[in-house]
């Protein structure tokens, strides 16, 4: 359960139903679509590739690429929440770096 889902899980049990506007996709900016998939290409990808590089480019703006964003499923909005469950989650994803944080730093990895 992902901590979006355990925080929504919550408000519902002290608050009852979030309050949620909607807004614009920040994966795909609202286009609904995405080649994020596909990665980034190093200047080194783009030699080999050659003058087919350009081809290639001219097809990702086109669009034959795309696919549905996987963040708003194709339709360029997402639920986000308002009012006073906005305080609060972003309350909840502070400290839940701050948790992050203290783990990985008792964890005994460099800093």
């Amino acid at each position: 359960m992902s901590s979006r889902e355990r925080f929504i899980e919550f408000y519902r049990e002290e608050h009852g139903e979030p309050q949620w506007q909607w807004a614009i996709c920040g994966v795909c900016n609202g286009h609904g679509t995405s080649t994020a998939y596909l990665g980034a290409y190093t200047r080194s990808d783009r030699e080999e590739m050659g003058d087919e590089w350009y081809e290639f480019m001219d097809d990702v703006k086109r669009g034959v690429y795309d696919q549905p964003c996987p963040e708003c499923g194709g339709t360029g909005k997402v639920q986000e929440f308002a009012g006073d469950a906005l305080a609060e989650w972003r309350e909840w994803e502070a400290e839940e770096a701050a948790d992050a944080h203290t783990r990985w730093a008792e964890s005994g990895y460099p800093q």
